[in-house]
């Protein structure tokens, strides 16, 4: 069992559900790891050593290598690839589309429309996922899973880890805004003690915002 590959960034390359790191050990033996999105944001610059939580998946007629920046991504991904339907591609796929601490958030509220946003989910996947998981996301030890949202944002703003935010986060991606203008217009209501405000005044208000 494969826990962690730690080794040098020799290259990032895009495939069309994932990206694919190249990472050279120590002992000169190369890995070819599959990641999301959100783990490839720290491999972009070569040369550099990473170290990342792997998950290796064996095949009949393939072996396949996962890797993921912390272990409460890959604790996600494990679950998501326990539902009937989803496979290691299609998970990381999800991966990609959701960051982990989103997805854990929109599965334990049952927000099944939020998760067919990912290409291929449609309300009978999404469903099936809610249903799966959501009993067994909410046993979780987020702690022990070290499931780190960020500090602040590029203006300094608070961020905090609450359940409403990132879930008004989530709703904004989904309706097409970037990701960094969606946190950044929700995260900054915080200055204006919005910390207890439901997911729909803090969405409507970041609308405002972006408007």
């Amino acid at each position: 069992m494969i826990y962690s590959v730690r080794g040098k960034i020799l290259n990032l390359m895009q495939n069309d559900n994932c990206f694919v790191v190249a990472l050279e050990t120590s002992n000169g033996v190369a890995f070819n790891l599959k990641i999301s999105s959100f783990t490839a944001r720290l491999c972009e610059k070569t040369d550099q050593e990473i170290r990342l939580f792997a998950h290796f998946i064996v095949r009949e007629n393939a072996f396949e290598l996962f890797g993921f920046s912390t272990e409460a991504e890959k604790a996600i991904f494990k679950l998501l690839i326990s539902v009937s339907g989803v496979g290691p591609s299609f998970a990381i796929s999800i991966l990609n589309k959701i960051e982990h601490g989103n997805l854990v958030s929109l599965i334990a509220s049952g927000n099944e429309e939020a998760l067919c946003c990912c290409k291929g989910v449609g309300k009978k996947l999404a469903s099936r996922i809610v249903l799966e998981l959501k009993g067994k996301i909410e046993k979780f030890n987020f702690d022990e899973l070290k499931i780190n949202f960020e500090n602040s944002n590029e203006n300094g703003v608070e961020i905090f880890s609450n359940k409403n935010i990132e879930e008004a986060v989530s709703a904004l991606i989904v309706l097409g805004y970037d990701r960094a203008k969606a946190k950044e217009a929700v995260h900054s209501q915080q200055k204006k003690g919005s910390n207890e405000c439901s997911v729909e005044q803090l969405v409507k208000n970041a609308l405002k915002i972006l408007f």
